[in-house]
This record gives structure tokens, sequence and C-alpha cells, in this order.
């Protein structure tokens, strides 16, 4: 499956969770349970829409005649192109779980968050919600992952702060001291369908344990 593919299943996908918050969880229009997903949608489809002209300016043929100085610095720019999709989901996301939460005041989730710092940060909201039950303790272990791998994008130019290995759906994660992270092309394609589902997740959950009619 090419890197093409990989972003219209994604997309497909994305735009599925949307159409179901909108038909079974939201309840009126604007609601932010149904707008994240539709956000997070056409930011995926912005990554696609770049990806097919990379497609179509390099297809195969070119790519057989390019030495492997070239192919490298076009994986880079595929590499660039969806580590910041990737870093706007888990944006988007972070804003959409508070904005979410306000959907749910009975959970108490928002006053146990801000137990932990006076500001309501991702990590802590789901630590809170596994407190609560609304996530496992390996979901919370998931995001620890995104997480990380966010902030070095953000802070640290994909730069890595620790040696470890990280195994997160189908691929790993080389990580190196004062390093560049090492993956596979798709890594952060890999990355945004892991915090798709994980947002998912904790909704649903958040809406079955506290929806209020």
């Amino acid at each position: 499956m090419t890197i093409h593919d990989e972003l219209i299943d994604l997309m497909s996908s994305c735009r599925d969770d949307a159409e179901y918050m909108n038909s079974n969880v939201s309840r009126t229009e604007g609601d932010p349970r149904g707008t994240c997903f539709w956000y997070m949608y056409n930011r995926i489809k912005i990554t696609e829409e770049i990806i097919s002209v990379y497609d179509k300016r390099w297809n195969p043929d070119i790519l057989s005649k390019l030495d492997e100085s070239s192919i490298s610095e076009i994986h880079d720019r595929i590499v660039t192109v969806t580590r910041d999709m990737f870093v706007d989901i888990v944006s988007a996301i972070e804003k959409g779980t508070k904005d979410c939460l306000k959907m749910y005041p009975s959970s108490g989730i928002k006053e146990s968050t801000l137990k932990k710092a006076n500001r309501l940060y991702l990590r802590n909201i789901m630590l809170s919600s596994c407190e609560a039950g609304v996530i496992t303790e390996n979901d919370l272990g998931r995001w620890d992952d995104v997480l990380l791998i966010r902030n070095l994008a953000v802070h640290e130019n994909s730069v890595s702060d620790r040696t470890t290995r990280l195994a997160i759906s189908d691929i790993e994660i080389i990580m190196r001291a004062g390093r560049m992270m090492k993956g596979p092309l798709d890594t952060y394609i890999v990355l945004t369908e892991l915090a798709l589902k994980l947002f998912y997740d904790w909704l649903i959950s958040m809406h079955e344990r506290f929806n209020r009619p």
C-alpha cells in the first residue's frame, strides 16, 4: 500500500467517525463532538492532496532514474508533510477534548484534572479519565507515546531526548538521545491513525458513561 493509499484509508475512517458523531452523539449543529472530527478530516484531506501531487510528480518511472540521495530528499519531504499533519491532528484533539469535556459536566474529569495542574492538559485529562475508568491503563500508555512523539516533533524537531524503542501498531520507532527518531516512511500516518482511534474511543466511553438526555 502506498503512502497515498494509507492517507485515503485514514481520511475515510475519519469521515466515518465524523458521520457517526453527527448521527449518534451530537445534539446540535456545531456540537464539538462532531465538528472536531470534520476539522481533522479536512486536515487529512489537505495532506492527501499534497501527497497526490508528489505521486504524480515522482512516479515509478521517474523514481527509477533518481539516485539514492534524491530519493532520500523526496522521503524527507513526505515525512515533513505527514509530520505536520500528525502535529496538527494532536493539537485538534487537545482542543476537541477540552471542548467535549464541557458536554459531560457530571463526569468530574475536568475538576480532577485541574487538581493536577491549573490548566487542562491533554495528558492530565487522560490520566484523570484512566483514574475514573473511562480509559484503560494500556490506552493511557499509548496516549503517552503519542504525546511524547508530538512534543519531540514540535519542540525538538523530532530529535529524541532518550534512547528507547517504541512499538506502535505494526511499526517500530527507534529513538537515540540526541538523534532524529527513525521509523518507516508512514510513521506519522500510523501515529495519526492511533491518535484518532484513542480520541474516538475516549469520547465514546465518556458518552456511554456520562451522557444525560
